[in-house]
């Protein structure tokens, strides 16, 4: 267990923030520093909620600038919002039928998975794979 650090948890969010408008992926930074302090999972889930609600507002303005929100985008939004409720549903399920120690392995197992294709992806090894 870390206990947290203000100047490395604004690096996390920094990161996370800027990994997010560019790739969609500022996941892994922002858990890479709160799994290993081990908070309850309800304290955990809400503070990457409260993070991420402030990431995508403040990404509003500059996805607006670059021409992003088109009829295109937003009907695929519009699609994929029964999925985005069904896994909000499931989410709540998961977090109140699974305990701390079940939720921490899957999170880890989870952001070595999306690790190992973040690396995958940034490398040129996908050039020769696919």
């Amino acid at each position: 267990t870390i206990k947290p650090n203000i100047l490395y948890g604004s690096l996390a969010a920094a990161v996370g923030g800027f990994t997010s408008f560019i790739a969609h992926s500022g996941g892994p930074p922002i858990s890479m520093y709160l799994l290993p302090q081990r908070m309850h999972r309800t304290l955990f889930v809400g503070t990457t909620v409260l993070l991420f609600t402030v990431i995508n507002y403040v990404k509003l303005i500059p996805y607006a600038w670059l021409g992003l929100f088109h009829g295109d985008n937003l009907l695929t939004s519009l699609a994929l919002l029964p999925g985005a409720v069904a896994g909000f549903l499931a989410g709540i399920w998961l977090h109140n039928n699974v305990s701390d120690e079940l939720f921490y392995r899957v999170c880890y197992v989870f952001l070595f998975i999306v690790g190992i294709k973040l690396v995958y992806d940034g490398s040129n090894l996908h050039l020769f794979l696919d």
